[in-house]
């Protein structure tokens, strides 16, 4: 059965204040991330070919498991290194005129539709191999350069489930997305 181990994260704490503490102080909790390793992969690969060596590292993102981000999300200091690999789809232009925007932390960032090929791996030599997905290209925009988010709607989770059992050291439960074992 096929699975890669899932990183977990406290990226940051959500302040909250308690009705009985009258200190006036917030408390927090924290905000848990679930994170994984993504491989770009070239176009004419073979898809069942585990990505290894140097070309792994230089092609590899470490990406935010999004449950709330229908679609794939990469910024384009990302993405942009890949660009003769990715497939852009055309998209009609908008009513107005305008580029299409996405709102994402924050902000609103211009994006292009594109077909991303991409494999998860491991840090313990365990992958899934590479399939085309669905992703939102952001265009240059300080803040979300760097961002990247695997989002519900990637083939990369069809017929696979997240799964979690036991802690870490540190009092986090181990995560992990496996095969479905079921029908």
């Amino acid at each position: 059965m096929a699975h890669v181990r899932l990183v977990t994260r406290i990226d940051h704490s959500q302040p909250y204040f308690r009705p009985s503490d009258r200190s006036g102080l917030p408390s927090s909790l924290p905000g848990y991330r679930l994170r994984l390793r993504l491989n770009f992969v070239e176009p004419n690969s073979d898809p069942d070919t585990r990505p290894t060596g140097v070309a792994e590292v230089s092609r590899r993102v470490e990406a935010v498991l999004d449950t709330g981000a229908p679609f794939t999300t990469l910024g384009y200091d990302l993405w942009q290194p890949f660009a003769d690999e990715i497939r852009f789809l055309p998209q009609p232009q908008l009513a107005s005129g305008q580029p299409r925007r996405l709102t994402v932390l924050g902000g609103r960032w211009e994006y292009q539709l594109g077909h991303v090929r991409l494999a998860a791996t491991d840090g313990e030599g365990r992958w899934l191999p590479a399939v085309w997905t669905p992703t939102l290209l952001l265009a240059p925009a300080g803040p979300v350069n760097g961002l990247a988010l695997l989002g519900l709607r990637t083939p990369l989770l069809d017929r696979r489930r997240v799964r979690h059992a036991g802690t870490t050291p540190d009092d986090l439960p181990v995560w992990w997305l496996e095969d479905d074992a079921v029908g």
